[in-house]
C-alpha cells in the first residue's frame, strides 16, 4: 500500500515492491493533488503483480 510523507512543503510517494521500500518524490503541489497520487501507486503496483 503505497502512502503519503510530507517534508518541508513537498511530498514524496513510498511503497513496497519486492519486500523493498521504495520512495518517489511529487514535488510542492497541493495536498489534495498528493492525495490523489496514492492511488494510482497502488492501482499500478496491482497491475505489475
Amino acid at each position: 500500500m503505497a502512502s503519503l510523507q510530507e517534508r518541508n512543503g513537498s511530498f514524496r510517494v513510498l511503497f513496497c515492491y519486492h519486500s523493498k521500500l521504495h520512495t518517489f518524490a511529487i514535488g510542492q503541489v497541493e495536498k489534495d493533488e498528493a492525495e490523489n497520487k496514492a492511488p494510482q501507486v497502488d492501482y499500478l503496483l496491482k497491475r505489475l503483480k
